[in-house]
């Protein structure tokens, strides 16, 4: 049986050459795009909600929290009730290249589907779909990435 899970790496490792190629002159790394997308769309997520959201460990946001902010995408911000808690905010760079960001995303999903016709890729998604919410029960199970 073939291993579904390198296929899923492989279209993944694409998918950043892809994105790379697509916002080569934005500044913006193809491997940082989800994080500009879920601060932009959740402003003042704190960094631990953002890794729970992205289903990453706290010290992989950290990191690359830490370069979105040395490149001007993001600011982190304190929180006014509970001083142990930063917030991230998106700058208006970030939000001015929400759009483009969008467009790449949507360009590689409809380059990967477009040889599947219509009733294919309805059972392709709702079946990731599903492995996906599986693989995310695991995750929440155990009670998190740490």
């Amino acid at each position: 049986m073939p291993s579904f899970t390198r296929n899923i790496n492989l279209i993944s490792r694409c998918g950043n050459v892809y994105r790379a190629d697509g916002l080569a002159d934005s500044g913006l790394s193809a491997a940082h795009y989800f994080y500009i997308l879920a601060i932009c769309n959740h402003p003042d997520i704190s960094q631990d909600q953002l890794a729970r959201l992205l289903y990453l460990n706290k010290s992989s946001v950290t990191r690359a929290i830490t370069v979105l902010e040395g490149d001007g995408f993001v600011e982190r911000v304190p929180h006014a009730e509970d001083k142990r808690v930063t917030l991230l905010r998106p700058t208006e760079k970030a939000l001015a290249l929400v759009p483009r960001v969008r467009e790449v995303a949507r360009g590689w999903n409809q380059f990967l589907l477009s040889d599947l016709a219509d009733e294919e890729r309805e059972i392709f998604l709702s079946t990731l779909e599903k492995v996906s919410a599986k693989a995310q029960s695991y995750i929440d199970e155990r009670g998190g990435t740490e």
